[in-house]
């Protein structure tokens, strides 16, 4: 259960993206912008930005049918890490130096921790192609 509210309400709205190719699409074009946006400045943003990648990867492989192997649960996870960090006003509002994107790396580590064999298995299918 997701005791904290603004959390709670990020993960009720990444419901409705696993049945909307369209919300999807949008997700990812705003992830994609966002990213741009993001300096690569430091190891930790490089290797954050390329876990964000990947992440975006494996949500648009599982959409386009590339890669149908994801379970509902580990494609909502991924797309709230996705939501999460597309939201300007999560736990920490990415505006404040320093400490902005705290929260949305937590996250992120926390959705790829907890999918670490599905990654696994996506980048071992990415390689094969």
């Amino acid at each position: 259960m997701i005791k904290n509210a603004r959390v709670r309400r990020i993960y009720e709205r990444s419901k409705d993206f696993i049945n909307n190719n369209e919300k999807v699409k949008a997700l990812l074009r705003k992830a994609t912008d966002k990213l741009q946006v993001l300096h690569e400045d430091s190891e930790e943003r490089n290797v954050f930005v390329s876990n964000i990648k990947l992440v975006m990867r494996m949500i648009q492989s599982h959409f386009n049918g590339t890669y149908p192997s994801f379970s509902n649960k580990s494609i909502l996870l991924l797309i709230f890490s996705l939501v999460y960090f597309i939201t300007p006003f999560d736990l920490i509002p990415d505006f404040i130096p320093a400490l902005g994107f705290t929260d949305d790396i937590s996250v992120l580590y926390f959705v790829l921790q907890s999918l670490a064999s599905d990654i696994e298995n996506f980048k071992q299918w990415e390689k094969a192609q």
